[in-house]
């Protein structure tokens, strides 16, 4: 065909001289020649496959941070002679009480601990703070700030320093500075742990204050803090809303909320260490953590109330039985004796489960049985949970 001779595709081949061409011999050959380095593909990992959505994955993860914490914290009771407390804690959620109508209805009542150190409690107590306070929110008529007061950093923990400190701020919301701009608020007093400095207290307080608030206040708060304490320490934030992905918006909500009014105590870390939680279980003892004042007098002890209110049974099969009738009839149920229902509730399964036993030692080595013995026995009052978590954490 008009005189041309058709090429024969010859096949790509290595380098007869990898070394002169750059490239490395290929594996098994010593010599140039077809190797698979020439067309081996980068991507040779094997493929994964991820359930569930990034969120979800976020939300696990901080379970499973928060679980530990926990564990940990129950570690530390137990050595400094807290059994009790220690193993209401670990048990929290996972122990209920039966209570009976008049008309037959059983309803199960979840035994919480009410610790300063379960996540769970703190959160359920926060959830009704967040609301009543975001009730009384006008932001028609007024500006609402976050405020952080704090000083130098305390060696050494104990309640008449913490107390101290509440008083600073009590003499602070007594000055002209103060008084001249805010009308009401809440705040909450925390303290947290640090390797080197050592602890750090400090204020969260939410300010209403009216529009338009004056540059140059915070400046001289500033300097009527430094005259009380010594310290100039004080930040000052606009409180924004906050949506679904994070992002502020111009409404405040109980998102933007969340940050100041909480119960949560951050112990993450300092929770294996048994000396600064005894420390800690100390200065907190019999101190009010939260506390509203101005307009907002009242809130604190409202939802706290709402709180108990809620945990306390209600509705039957009839509608007529209050809940002041409910008496109780059982205790001590795991929550392995029960099932949950289609419509979120919890009920009594029809057969009690029996509980296996830890296995004989006589074919176990001494330090395993005890291992064994000692997991079974924390299970025994966190339940499944525990156990799970003993195998993700070792």
């Amino acid at each position: 065909m008009n005189g041309r001779a058709h090429a024969t595709p010859e096949r790509k081949c290595a380098p007869l001289s990898p070394a002169a061409a750059g490239f490395a011999a290929a594996r098994g050959e010593g010599r140039g020649g077809v190797g698979p380095y020439v067309h081996t593909y980068t991507g040779t990992s094997q493929a994964q496959c991820f359930e569930g959505s990034t969120s979800q994955y976020f939300e696990k993860q901080r379970k499973k941070k928060r679980f530990h914490t926990v564990a940990e914290i129950y570690q530390s009771l137990w050595k400094i002679g807290e059994e009790e407390r220690a193993k209401a804690l670990i048990g929290c959620g996972n122990w209920f009480d039966a209570y009976k109508s008049p008309c037959g209805t059983v309803k199960l009542r979840p035994c919480h601990c009410d610790d300063l150190f379960c996540p769970e409690c703190c959160n359920r107590r926060s959830i009704d703070l967040q609301k009543r306070i975001a009730d009384r929110m006008n932001q028609t008529e007024h500006d609402y700030w976050h405020l952080i007061p704090t000083v130098a950093s305390w060696a050494d923990l104990s309640k008449p320093a913490l107390k101290r400190f509440i008083r600073q701020l009590a003499r602070l919301r007594e000055t002209d500075v103060w008084k001249e701009q805010v009308t009401g608020g809440v705040y909450s007093v925390e303290t947290t742990w640090n390797e080197g400095p050592g602890w750090h207290p400090h204020f969260h307080i939410l300010i209403e204050t009216p529009k338009k608030l004056p540059m140059d206040w915070i400046t001289r708060l500033k300097a009527k803090w430094r005259e009380i304490t010594g310290s100039h320490y004080i930040r000052l934030e606009r409180m924004y809303g906050l949506d679904k992905k994070q992002r502020k918006t111009r409404k405040i909500n109980r998102r933007s909320i969340r940050e100041i009014v909480k119960y949560t105590t951050k112990a993450a870390s300092f929770a294996a260490r048994p000396e600064l939680v005894r420390q800690f279980i100390d200065a907190f003892k019999s101190v009010r953590r939260m506390q509203a004042f101005g307009s907002f007098l009242g809130a604190v002890k409202q939802a706290e109330k709402d709180t108990g209110e809620k945990s306390q049974p209600a509705g039957c099969a009839c509608g007529k039985c209050p809940s002041e009738q409910f008496t109780l009839f059982r205790t001590g149920i795991h929550i392995s004796e029960t099932q949950l229902m289609l419509d979120g509730t919890r009920q009594l399964k029809p057969c009690k489960p029996q509980r296996d036993e830890p296995p004989p030692g006589d074919w176990l080595s001494e330090a395993e049985y005890k291992r064994i013995e000692s997991r079974h026995q924390i299970a025994m009052f966190a339940g499944p949970l525990f156990d799970g978590a003993c195998e993700q954490f070792g």
